[in-house]
């Protein structure tokens, strides 16, 4: 069960991130997140969100991805918004990194790991790297790929990444 979280000005250490665009992105000092993970906020527009990230090390292959951060109650990172995957980038450090994002179960599907929720196409523009995703051969899971800060579709199977798992503080 989660518990509710109240921010109060001056309360948290704000540490400044990455600055993407338009907007920020900070990771707060005292943090409403569970131990191995460490709260971050980013602006959507004139939103702002809280999560909490886990970095997973070593690299792995997708699905073991999926079940180490279920085994913390956590999801594989998602990336809906352009701020959220810059942030992800970001943190990342130019390593290759999984998605929260596949279409096993149908193909050309794409469905967040976080709600079940399938992506738009208007999304999959903006988040996909031109071209992508281009549902090549058994391309069923969704990674960042360096130089790239946009995401792509690759094989399951063929590769081990970095990953972070994921949570709503208070969780």
């Amino acid at each position: 069960m989660c518990r509710p979280i109240f921010w109060r000005p001056g309360y948290d250490t704000e540490i400044p991130v990455v600055r993407p665009g338009n907007s920020s992105l900070y990771r707060f000092g005292n943090s409403a997140c569970k131990p191995g993970f460490q709260e971050y906020h980013y602006h959507d527009g004139n939103k702002t969100i809280s999560t909490c990230l886990s970095f997973g090390a070593p690299k792995v292959y997708y699905w073991v991805a999926l079940r180490l951060c279920s085994e913390q109650n956590a999801f594989l990172a998602s990336a809906k918004t352009l701020d959220k995957l810059a942030l992800l980038v970001q943190l990342a450090q130019g390593n290759l990194l999984w998605v929260g994002l596949d279409d096993r179960n149908e193909n050309k599907v794409f469905v967040w790991v976080e709600d079940g929720t399938v992506i738009s196409p208007e999304k999959m523009e903006e988040l996909f790297v031109p071209g992508e995703p281009n549902h090549g051969r058994e391309q069923d899971c969704v990674a960042v790929k360096p130089p790239d800060t946009k995401m792509r579709d690759v094989v399951c199977a063929n590769s081990k990444m970095f990953y972070f798992c994921e949570t709503k503080p208070g969780c």
